[in-house]
Protein backbone atom coordinates (compact mmCIF):
# COMPACT_ATOMS: atom_id res chain seq x y z
CA UNK A 1 0.00 0.00 0.00
CA UNK A 2 1.30 3.23 -0.43
CA UNK A 3 0.15 6.38 1.55
CA UNK A 4 1.30 9.59 1.36
CA UNK A 5 1.00 12.78 3.56
CA UNK A 6 1.06 16.33 2.20
CA UNK A 7 2.97 18.15 4.71
CA UNK A 8 3.19 21.32 3.65
CA UNK A 9 1.98 23.17 0.14
CA UNK A 10 2.55 26.29 -0.81
CA UNK A 11 5.07 28.45 -3.03
CA UNK A 12 3.77 26.09 -5.68
CA UNK A 13 4.79 22.92 -4.38
CA UNK A 14 3.99 20.47 -1.98
CA UNK A 15 6.09 18.24 0.92
CA UNK A 16 5.00 14.48 0.72
CA UNK A 17 5.86 12.37 3.12
CA UNK A 18 5.76 8.69 1.87
CA UNK A 19 7.43 5.34 2.39
CA UNK A 20 9.59 6.90 5.71
CA UNK A 21 10.46 9.52 3.18
CA UNK A 22 10.46 13.27 2.34
CA UNK A 23 9.49 14.18 -0.99
CA UNK A 24 9.18 18.02 -2.73
CA UNK A 25 6.59 18.13 -5.42
CA UNK A 26 6.58 19.78 -8.15
CA UNK A 27 5.40 20.85 -11.83
CA UNK A 28 8.14 19.60 -14.05
CA UNK A 29 6.47 19.90 -17.10
CA UNK A 30 7.20 22.84 -19.82
CA UNK A 31 4.04 22.91 -21.61
CA UNK A 32 1.90 20.71 -19.37
CA UNK A 33 1.53 19.84 -16.26
CA UNK A 34 4.14 16.96 -15.30
CA UNK A 35 4.26 16.32 -11.31
CA UNK A 36 7.30 15.46 -10.02
CA UNK A 37 8.46 14.25 -6.69
CA UNK A 38 11.95 14.60 -5.63
CA UNK A 39 13.84 13.10 -2.70
CA UNK A 40 14.86 15.85 0.02
CA UNK A 41 15.86 15.73 2.97
CA UNK A 42 14.20 17.42 6.44
CA UNK A 43 16.22 20.45 6.57
CA UNK A 44 15.70 21.03 2.61
CA UNK A 45 11.48 20.20 3.73
CA UNK A 46 11.74 22.77 6.47
CA UNK A 47 13.64 25.31 4.14
CA UNK A 48 11.32 25.04 1.02
CA UNK A 49 8.56 26.11 3.99
CA UNK A 50 10.20 29.41 3.97
CA UNK A 51 9.52 31.19 0.95
CA UNK A 52 9.02 30.79 -2.56
CA UNK A 53 12.57 31.64 -2.98
CA UNK A 54 13.62 29.30 -0.71
CA UNK A 55 11.25 26.38 -2.19
CA UNK A 56 12.35 27.09 -5.75
CA UNK A 57 16.39 27.13 -4.33
CA UNK A 58 15.61 23.66 -2.68
CA UNK A 59 13.60 22.32 -6.42
CA UNK A 60 16.88 23.59 -8.04
CA UNK A 61 19.23 21.14 -5.48
CA UNK A 62 17.02 17.97 -6.20
CA UNK A 63 16.96 18.32 -9.70
CA UNK A 64 20.53 18.93 -9.12
CA UNK A 65 21.38 15.95 -7.31
CA UNK A 66 19.28 13.55 -9.57
CA UNK A 67 21.18 14.41 -12.75
CA UNK A 68 24.57 13.59 -11.03
CA UNK A 69 23.07 9.83 -9.91
CA UNK A 70 22.10 9.40 -13.39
Amino acid sequence: MNTEKIISEGFGCQIIAKENKLFIRYDGGHFAVKMVDAEIIPEEAKTAMLSEEDAYKVIVAAIKREKQQS
